[in-house]
């Protein structure tokens, strides 16, 4: 088993992506936990290279919404399909 250490995006929600992405690798963590939805489309899109190019793991977070389960089930789907994309952790 390999441990992995992480820092959370929550903590630095002051940095731009890239400060962040930087500041963890150079801290020396393994992976960095962002909450996808709260992210621009134009780091969204480039996420998954950033990590790597950083050496860094993702884990990612999601949150679903909706006022019946229909609702959350595709905000969920939708949500999962952008997780995908960035290549987290699984």
């Amino acid at each position: 088993m390999k441990i992995l250490f992480g820092k959370s995006k929550w903590e630095a929600s002051d940095l731009s992506l890239e400060d962040f992405l930087r500041r963890a690798k150079t801290a020396g963590f393994d992976a960095v936990e962002i909450f996808l939805p709260a992210l621009k489309e134009s780091d969204l899109s480039t996420l998954a290279k950033r990590t790597e190019d950083e050496g860094l793991s993702l884990v990612a977070q999601i949150l679903t919404e909706g006022r019946s389960a229909d609702e959350h089930i595709a905000c969920f789907e939708h949500l999962f399909a952008l997780a995908a994309a960035c290549r987290p952790l699984l």
